[in-house]
Order: structure tokens, then C-alpha cells, then sequence
């Protein structure tokens, strides 16, 4: 898989943690599924070549993604079918970006994916001329940029919710929500209600979400035993950590170790990078 990031410019790094491209090749499809791993983040992808198709076995879903769909976020892995030449460039938004641009509040939106020109028709219309004219991803990337210093000028940052983000990525995951509260003179109820309006997730479910993409990192880069990795990220103990990682994946660590998945394998790369866009 040729997955690339791409920082955003200063003008919308209040809106856009970033960009990613990806390609698809013959030696990237293994099984017959992949599976995407939720990192918190609402995206818009916009297909240049191909479909995939994804499939949430926890509420017995499934649907297509093809031309331009917003993913919101969600909480545990989904299995995804997809061919070689597979294509696209993904906008991951920051929290409250959305909410901005078109009005609804995260946990408004509470369908898995919605095709982009029903919230966004000015970028939908804008992808799809580009890519019949067979504009390159970094040009698309370029006059997505250009519309999105338009269309930002009333954005404003919830500066709580990027806090305990920022705190969350920092710790790796391991921010208890009674001590940032606490240490931020705010109330819990304050921070889960406007956490969930800019992201559709509770602060324990985000935190929870990136220990995950931590855990799953350090299992698919490096050699660390199951106890070592329990103890650095601070899980009550190995059998928890199994526990945990098997109900958000699907599949046991030492399984998924073994699985030969590509996507995580892009996730699991772009947790450590997201420090960077905070």
C-alpha cells in the first residue's frame, strides 16, 4: 500500500489534521477482507479509482464508500473488501471542523458515512471536476486547500477539546477524565457534553481509541512481549489487555500480529505522527 501524509497549511491546521493518499496494489490484498481501525476522526474520502466495502458486524451493517462519502467516527474495527487499484485522498478533519462547515454537530450525525454533497457540496462538486479532468492528488490536495481558507474564516477552536486531545495523544491514551477535569477547573459534564458535540465520542471512548492505535502499534513494529506492553500502557494487567484488544479488534494480539493486515499497518504508522498536527 503507497499511503502518504501530508501536513496542512498553517491557513486550515484549525480545521484539518490532515491529508492522506493512498494506493492499493496486488500485493496488499492477503485475506479476503481488511479491517480499518477507528482513530477518532471524521474523514471525507474522495475515491479516485475504485470502491470499497465496508461491513460493521456490531450493528450488522454494511455499505459501499464510492465517489465521495464523510465516515464519521466510530468506536471498534469494521472489516473492509476492497480491490488492487484502489485509490484516494482522504481529508481527516480536526474536532469542530465539521460542525463549522456545515452546521451539525458530531453526535447529530450518527449514520456511519454520508455521501459528501448532502453537508459538503461545494467540496464534493469540486473533487469530482478534478478528478474527470485527472488533476494529480497533490494538486486535488492543493485546491481543497484553497476552498477550505474560504470557507473558514468563523471557525473557532474549542480550546478544552483539543486539550485534553493533545493530552490524550501525549499520554498515549492514558489521561484519566476526573483528573483532567480536575487539573483543568472544569466539570466532567462540561467537557463530555462538548467533546461529544465536536467529536461524536466521549472523552474515555477517544482515549480509549488512541491507547488502542499505541497498543497496536508497538505489536506490529516491534518484538515487546504482551506483559511488556500491558505494563507501558498502562492496562491493569496482560489478561485485560487481550481482553480489551480483542473486543475493539476483533482478534486477539498475538492473532492480529500474524494477520499480515495492511490498514492497521497505516493507522497503527499514523498514531505517532498525530502529535505533530496538535
Amino acid at each position: 500500500m503507497d499511503y502518504k501524509e501530508y501536513k496542512p497549511a498553517k491557513e486550515i491546521q484549525h480545521l484539518v489534521e490532515c491529508f492522506w493518499t493512498n494506493y492499493l496494489t496486488e500485493e496488499d490484498i492477503r485475506d479476503d477482507f481488511d479491517i480499518i481501525i477507528p482513530d477518532g476522526n471524521i474523514e471525507a474520502m474522495i475515491m479516485i479509482d475504485g470502491t470499497y466495502l465496508r461491513k460493521d458486524e456490531q450493528v450488522n451493517s454494511e455499505y459501499l464508500v464510492e465517489d465521495c462519502r464523510l465516515v464519521t467516527p466510530f468506536r471498534k474495527a469494521v472489516k473492509v473488501y476492497q480491490k488492487p487499484g484502489t485509490s484516494g485522498v482522504c481529508v481527516r478533519f480536526k474536532p469542530g471542523a465539521i460542525t463549522e462547515l456545515t452546521g451539525y454537530s458530531l453526535d447529530e450525525l450518527n449514520e456511519s458515512a454520508y455521501p459528501l454533497e448532502v453537508l459538503m457540496p461545494d467540496l464534493t462538486d469540486l473533487c469530482m471536476n478534478e478528478i474527470q479532468k485527472g488533476t494529480s492528488k497533490i494538486e486535488l490536495i492543493g485546491k481543497i486547500t484553497n476552498l477550505l481558507k474560504a470557507q473558514s474564516s468563523s471557525v473557532k477552536d474549542d480550546k478544552l477539546t483539543h486539550h485534553f486531545i493533545d493530552q490524550s495523544i501525549r499520554s498515549k491514551g492514558n489521561v484519566r477524565v476526573e483528573e483532567f477535569c480536575e487539573e483543568s477547573g472544569v466539570h466532567k459534564s462540561t467537557l463530555e457534553k462538548n467533546f461529544k458535540h465536536q467529536t461524536g465520542l466521549t472523552p474515555k471512548q477517544y482515549s480509549k481509541i488512541i491507547r488502542y492505535n499505541y497498543l497496536m502499534n508497538q505489536i506490529l513494529f516491534t518484538k515487546k512481549s504482551l506483559t511488556e506492553l500491558s505494563y507501558e500502557l498502562g492496562f491493569f494487567d496482560q489478561s485485560h489487555m487481550i481482553k480489551d484488544f480483542t473486543s475493539f479488534t476483533g482478534l486477539g494480539p498475538s492473532e492480529f500480529r500474524t494477520k499480515g493486515f495492511h490498514i492497521p499497518k497505516m493507522m497503527a504508522s499514523s498514531v505517532v505522527q498525530k502529535q505533530a498536527y496538535y
